[in-house]
């Protein structure tokens, strides 16, 4: 089993293949910490973001996923976000409203 995705610098396949020369870093360190708390924002990924940082702001229960999202109450509506290049979406935004 490769640990390409394992992104732990000690375990990774990444950082192996960065230590030896067979791969170019495209990101620096600074750019990876701003993506841990600001999602792309021309991708489902905003979607995302900014539903779970409202449902948190609003102590909603949720789940989320690549594809869905979802409030966990008694309706247990759940949205399925398919496409990964879109960055806007009229149901989420009801359903954030409705928080």
């Amino acid at each position: 089993d490769l640990q390409y995705h394992d992104v732990r610098p000690s375990k990774g396949l990444y950082y192996l293949l960065e230590k030896i020369g067979q791969v170019k870093r495209i990101t620096t360190d600074e750019e990876i910490e701003t993506a841990v708390t600001e999602p792309p924002q021309t991708t489902r990924a905003r979607i995302r973001g900014e539903f779970i940082r409202l449902a948190n702001k609003k102590r909603k229960d949720y789940g989320v996923g690549w594809i869905y999202l979802k409030l966990n109450d008694r309706d247990q509506k759940t949205i399925f976000c398919v496409d990964p290049f879109i960055s806007y979406d009229e149901r989420v935004e009801r359903m954030m409203a409705s928080f």
